[in-house]
């Protein structure tokens, strides 16, 4: 999972986690949370943390779960504000999207 490979690469180059919540700008227990996949980073935040890990992003989405999972708060944070019109058209268009990819 994503937070295991975080708390891995923050181990390997020997920092507490203090020091890399410190370094990323969020708090401990934040960072906690992360690490325990009881909360998955903003978009933000995850790049903060894979640039201050000094490892490439990739390498901590691994797996297609944890992508897809980092894809889906991403996506809902982005459209959280947006009006009920506007999401469904935008399901609409994804249904459509889903259904070309199962044909391949």
């Amino acid at each position: 999972m994503l937070g295991d490979r975080i708390k891995a690469y923050r181990i390997q180059k020997n920092l507490a986690s203090f020091q890399l919540a410190e370094m990323v700008d969020i708090s401990n227990n934040y960072l906690s949370e992360i690490e325990r996949s009881v909360k998955f980073p903003s978009l933000d935040t995850f790049t903060r943390i894979a640039k201050a890990l000094e490892v490439p992003a990739d390498y901590l989405l691994r797996d297609t779960h944890t992508f897809a999972v980092f894809a889906l708060n991403d996506i809902t944070e982005r459209l959280k504000n947006e009006k009920t019109e506007k999401l469904n058209g935008m399901i609409d268009v994804c249904e459509v999207l889903l259904g070309y990819a199962k044909e391949e």
